[in-house]
């Protein structure tokens, strides 16, 4: 069975979307548990607008 383009692009934005689903869960905890910005973003290397919008949910 061969793969098409457009299949392997899908995968690879699900992949993607995956990942990132799993950084903002993982920088959901480090807040909870009182990590600072600093170190959530370096832990997880979402940028700080990504956690701002993450704090503003919150």
């Amino acid at each position: 069975m061969k793969l098409l383009m457009r299949d392997s692009l899908n995968f690879e934005a699900g992949e993607r979307h995956g990942t990132l689903s799993e950084k903002f869960a993982t920088a959901k905890r480090m807040l909870s548990l009182n990590f600072t910005l600093s170190e959530i973003m370096e832990a997880t290397q979402l940028s700080l607008n990504d956690l701002n919008s993450l704090v503003l949910q919150a």
